[in-house]
């Protein structure tokens, strides 16, 4: 081979190399692990966590309430160990009426 010739493949050898080495660069950086997709893909679901979280604390926040006015007062239980529980009073006597979606499911 001559000089020119031996030139020319060193050239494109190292042009192939180059290409590959971008090339794998470039389709790591875009679908390999912590590439710009899955980037993409993670924050939707970092901004839907923090909208629950966001929504767990106002619950959080609501049942704090509601523990310390059931603390304070206990006559706010009554009402609840009413519904929930069916607790009653000496003496009365508690209905219970069937609902009518019941009844027709069957």
């Amino acid at each position: 081979m001559s000089r020119d010739q031996e030139w020319t493949l060193k050239n494109k050898l190292i042009l192939g190399l180059i290409i590959f080495v971008t090339l794998t660069f470039l389709i790591t950086s875009f679908f390999g692990r912590r590439g710009i997709v899955e980037i993409f893909k993670y924050k939707d679901e970092i901004a839907q966590l923090e909208k629950e979280v966001s929504l767990l604390k106002k619950e959080k926040k609501k049942l704090e309430v509601e523990v310390k006015e059931l603390e304070k007062n206990s006559m706010a239980v009554e009402p609840i160990a009413r519904k929930e529980l069916w607790y009653k009073k000496k003496g009365e006597i508690v209905i219970v009426f069937k609902n009518r979606e019941s009844n027709s499911e069957k």
